[in-house]
């Protein structure tokens, strides 16, 4: 048979294996016993939702649109946008 021979090893096994939390790296409850799942509890919730605020999770992208732009800009020997040249 494939899988768990019942419902109750599944449990325990689950118990086991019991997922971390992606902050701190305790052990996090199932959502049923935990409103703050995948998290373990409300603190880490908040911590990981302050980092994508802060956007320190970024998506790496290669020849992005905005390197192209920099690029542009510092061959450019015309000042940027709004620069007032005169004293």
């Amino acid at each position: 048979m494939i899988g768990f021979p019942c419902v109750r090893a599944a449990r325990a096994c689950y118990h086991l294996r019991m997922p971390m939390c992606p902050i701190c790296g305790k052990d996090a409850k199932p959502r049923t016993e935990n409103k703050a799942a995948p998290f373990c509890n409300a603190r880490c919730k908040s911590v990981d939702l302050g980092k994508w605020l802060d956007e320190a999770y970024r998506i790496p992208v290669e020849g992005s649109e905005a390197e192209a732009e920099d690029e542009q800009a510092a061959a450019s020997p015309l000042p940027p946008s709004g620069f007032d040249v005169r004293n």
